[in-house]
């Protein structure tokens, strides 16, 4: 399976724009009630999205398992050099 990735930063700003157009002009009353209707709209998805999230990845969906299945066997300092290698990647790529 090919890895997408993805930009978070512009994503979420497309997403503010584009809710700053849909809003342009509204009352604070028809902000709330519009964040107040996708809010339940993606509370309905999230439960879908996250299962298939968890397989496309390998999980079982149920995130206390996986972790104890991904670091039971590592100690702490294993766990502790992974994470820093990881946020050493990150900042070189900034």
């Amino acid at each position: 399976m090919d890895e997408k990735k993805i930009n978070a930063i512009e994503m979420t700003r497309k997403i503010r724009d584009k809710n700053a157009q849909r809003l342009a002009g509204k009352s604070h009353a028809e902000r709330i009630a519009f964040y107040r209707e996708r809010a339940k709209k993606m509370e309905k998805k999230l439960p879908v999205l996250l299962s298939e999230l968890a397989i496309a990845e390998g999980g079982r969906g149920d995130y206390s398992k996986d972790r104890h299945a991904w670091l039971d066997n590592q100690s702490v300092d294993t766990v502790v050099k992974r994470i820093s290698e990881k946020r050493a990647t990150y900042k070189k790529k900034k």
